[in-house]
């Protein structure tokens, strides 16, 4: 029995049901739930982050914030595993819950305190760790911090379905910069079909799926591709048939671009805004010849820099 899945399908199981028992499913007592914060304090483990973080304080805190003096937590077990096998391939929708509404649907007390556990562990790490060094406004860059770091241990492939706003609004530009710096962004997937645009049940929102591997010798220096779909596959052999061909160059129903990896890490990902790589030039021609922007203050190519908007622009 492999204990990771065994561990993960008990706790889906069980999370709608907060009076359920679990001294008798046979899982492994983690930090979940109302006790304790959940997978992120697995990012207090030295064995994921470098040995440069010192954890030590992080570690006292969060013993003196555990709600229930008297449970006692092994939590080696899982978190070992992890750590000395950690997997090939990671793939996560992470919670894009707002910091004040952590813990919401417990009483005030455990809402503060698990609000100022997730604090703990942020502010421990943030020092040294670039991705954190925000505003906590989510709690979804804990758990992408920790899906980067476990890919980079084990060389694997890490898979996000996020908002497409990531790859969009211009205030996220940092947030591009950062996520494209830490790994090598392979492949990006998009689909352009009104009112079908998003890849998780129960939401409204436009989603992509952003494709990372650790970086190598081979991928140092290679574009990141861009898979337009003009709708989705509507079964899996649809979907596997659909991304061989991408990755074969051969034609989809929908559109692939390679993109220049130094653009990318600047955090121009224009190529999944736009359908059509035509599209896309239009774009940055568009940018480049306006009369009223100062491109030699700002490039969109060339990343960084201001734009100085004539007022008719609008």
């Amino acid at each position: 029995i492999n204990p990771v899945s065994l561990q993960l399908a008990g706790c889906q199981l069980t999370l709608g049901d907060l009076s359920a028992d679990y001294d008798k499913l046979n899982l492994n007592l983690m930090e979940y739930g109302a006790e304790k914060t959940g997978s992120v304090e697995l990012l207090t483990d030295l064995g994921i982050l470098p040995p440069k973080q010192n954890m030590l304080d992080v570690r006292v805190s969060q013993s003196n914030l555990i709600l229930d003096q008297n449970l006692v937590i092994d939590r080696s077990y899982l978190g070992d595993d992890l750590i000395n096998r950690p997997p090939k391939f990671i793939l996560m929708n992470p919670p894009f819950t707002p910091w004040r509404d952590v813990g919401i649907k417990f009483n005030e007390e455990i809402h503060k305190k698990l609000r100022k556990r997730l604090s703990v562990i942020w502010d421990g790490i943030a020092e040294n760790e670039p991705y954190l060094q925000s505003k906590k406004s989510t709690i979804g860059l804990l758990f992408e911090l920790l899906g980067l770091k476990l890919a980079e241990k084990s060389k694997g492939v890490f898979g996000m379905v996020m908002p497409s706003t990531i790859i969009t609004a211009e205030n996220n530009r940092a947030s591009r910069m950062l996520l494209a710096n830490q790994l090598h962004l392979d492949t990006i997937i998009t689909c352009h079909h009104p009112n079908s645009f998003n890849m998780s049940w129960n939401t409204n929102i436009n989603e992509c799926l952003l494709i990372f591997s650790a970086f190598s010798e081979q991928n140092q220096n290679s574009p990141t591709r861009f898979i337009n779909l003009y709708r989705f596959p509507s079964n899996l052999e649809e979907a596997t048939g659909a991304i061989a061909k991408a990755f074969k160059g051969e034609q989809i129903n929908g559109s692939v671009e390679l993109w220049d990896y130094q653009l990318v890490r600047k955090g121009d990902w224009t190529p999944a805004v736009f359908p059509e790589i035509k599209m896309v030039q239009k774009f940055h021609e568009a940018i480049n010849n306006n009369k009223h922007l100062r491109t030699d203050l700002f490039n969109i190519s060339g990343g960084g820099g201001e734009w100085l908007v004539g007022r008719f622009d609008t």
